[in-house]
């Protein structure tokens, strides 16, 4: 009796551990701190190097994993860290050649990314590419 005590323990243990980093997964890319009222058409995107985008009216072809998105971030100062941007794809190419972003072998450019600032997209926090999802 006292090992399935100990087993059944030991599972608890594990499963409270599993619980927990997957809850400190969640926190650490931004989730809790999603703004409200994203649509349907979006994807969320959260990237180690720092980027944190919701790619608005995203394709389908990303929202269903058949490309695999890749953020490129510029630097920012310290007291924008952790802010969501809203990623869109440029009226004009102009944009994307005045900001100079640069796609490498084989990337897609999908998306400007850009931090609202006192209810104003104003400013640039970096690009969405997609590559293919292999």
């Amino acid at each position: 009796m006292s090992k399935v005590k100990w087993f059944v323990g030991a599972l608890v243990v594990a499963g409270i551990g599993t619980y927990g980093y997957f809850e400190y997964m969640r926190y650490s890319v931004g989730y809790y701190d999603l703004p409200d009222n994203i649509p349907e058409t979006a994807s969320i995107h959260s990237f180690k190097g720092g980027l944190r985008g919701i790619f608005l009216n995203s394709p389908e072809e990303i929202r269903t994993d058949v490309r695999k998105i890749v953020g490129i971030s510029v630097e920012l100062p310290e007291w924008y860290d952790g802010a969501w941007s809203y990623c869109r794809k440029p009226e004009d190419e102009m944009d994307i050649e005045r900001l100079g972003v640069k796609p490498k072998p084989g990337m897609r450019f999908e998306a400007l990314c850009f931090i609202e600032v006192e209810g104003e997209e104003s400013l640039y926090s970096g690009a969405l590419f997609s590559v293919p999802n292999l």
